[in-house]
């Protein structure tokens, strides 16, 4: 089978990038003729077994982003004519592709839930912004396209949202969770790595750490959680990892009366295996994310979570077994009191270990398989001219 993927550039700190990059591994290592269309891609090494994964390059502006959508929309769609494919899978809002995978959600939705959070200068920089008005325009274009066989959302929270907003048959939808790599993600990781990172770094047995993954502070919630941290009057330290503009929540905690021993900015990493097993608490108060990886790597760890009804990992968290939700993404005074409530050892490491034994749902190997399913099953409706998601599907492909 020759596939195709589209993603416009791969960031090593982006969950959508490095799943789709093990996807197109694996499914090359099932002898499949994988390609990928995009503006910027790391190079396979020339000796390595994934060595069939070919990288087209599409030459667009980085920016401004309206100009880089359109140029990239654009050529695409003539690489696309240019050379035939069984299967396309695009990650981008681009209308035309047979299968859509929304790891990036809704936008309309994120556009509404920003709103709420920010100023009036900012509300209407936002409605007036042409870049989110064109991708709200794309978008419907793209989930109503004739074209289109199957969406892929990784929440079911996502996939509500494209059935109440968009003109698009139900069995077109599906839902297929986020995986994880349980060898590299888990709970024994705390005995080891997790109490020498800790000592490594100063941190005393009984004070609790706070654990932040993600880049994109501001829709992660990156200023309610220091607003929170502020009003816990306890010893803890707060670790917040990932790309953002630190300097700008630096001052922000200054300013709240946070010490710098209090909150540490780790900037990007690629070893947050071992900061999810020196950690405690993980926290993950989003605005909007349909569902963050980071989530399931730390309940994978043995972190009991804290995250907003606004995350779509909040479906497969019990509140009070394995993590807590808060309703409104602003409120620092119940993000606070949920993160307290964890700061009791061993209602911690009870809840932890139900967040382990949850996440063991989700394994990666499982999550590949759906997708190879899901791309028989479009092949096969393809050939016989059928929608792809189906209850009484055309046989697979062999």
């Amino acid at each position: 089978m020759r596939l195709a993927f589209i993603r416009d550039a791969y960031h090593p700190h982006g969950g959508a990038e490095r799943f789709t990059r093990l996807l197109m591994e694996r499914l090359a290592g099932d002898g499949a003729e994988v390609h990928i269309l995009t503006r910027r891609w790391p190079a396979v090494p020339a000796d390595d077994q994934v060595n069939q994964i070919r990288i087209n390059r599409i030459l667009a502006p980085r920016r401004p982003a309206l100009l880089r959508q359109i140029v990239f929309m654009h050529r695409v769609g003539r690489a696309l004519k240019r050379r035939r494919y069984d299967l396309v899978q695009s990650n981008e809002r681009l209308p035309g592709a047979d299968i859509f995978r929304a790891g990036d959600g809704v936008h309309a939705r994120w556009l509404e839930e920003r709103r709420k959070h920010c100023g009036r200068i900012k509300r209407l920089a936002i409605r007036f912004n042409p870049y989110h008005a064109f991708l709200c325009r794309l978008e419907r274009r793209m989930f109503e396209h004739p074209r289109l066989r199957a969406v892929v959302a990784n929440s079911n929270l996502v996939r509500d949202e494209i059935l109440a907003r968009f003109d698009i048959a139900p069995e077109k939808v599906v839902t297929i969770h986020n995986g994880i790599d349980l060898d590299r993600f888990r709970l024994r990781n705390r005995e080891t790595v997790g109490r020498r990172r800790r000592g490594d770094a100063g941190v005393a047995a009984d004070v609790p750490v706070l654990l932040f993954v993600g880049s994109d502070f501001e829709r992660k919630g990156v200023p309610v959680l220091l607003r929170a941290a502020a009003r816990i009057p306890v010893p803890f330290q707060l670790w917040i990892a990932g790309r953002g503009r630190i300097s700008k929540y630096r001052r922000l905690a200054r300013r709240l009366g946070l010490a710098a021993d209090r909150v540490v900015f780790l900037g990007p990493r690629t070893d947050v295996a071992d900061l999810y097993a020196a950690a405690d608490i993980f926290v993950f108060p989003t605005i909007y994310d349909p569902f963050p990886s980071v989530v399931l790597e730390a309940m994978a760890s043995g972190l009991p979570v804290v995250t907003t009804r606004q995350c779509g990992a909040a479906e497969i968290i019990t509140p009070g077994r394995d993590g807590f939700l808060v309703d409104d993404p602003a409120d620092a005074v119940k993000l606070a009191a949920a993160i307290e409530l964890l700061f009791d050892r061993r209602r911690r490491e009870e809840m932890g270990t139900h967040a382990a034994a949850r996440a063991r749902d989700f394994a990666i190997d499982d999550t590949v398989e759906a997708y190879r399913r899901l791309y028989r099953q479009t092949a096969a409706a393809m050939r016989c001219r059928q929608p792809a998601v189906r209850s009484d599907p055309c046989p697979a492909l062999p």
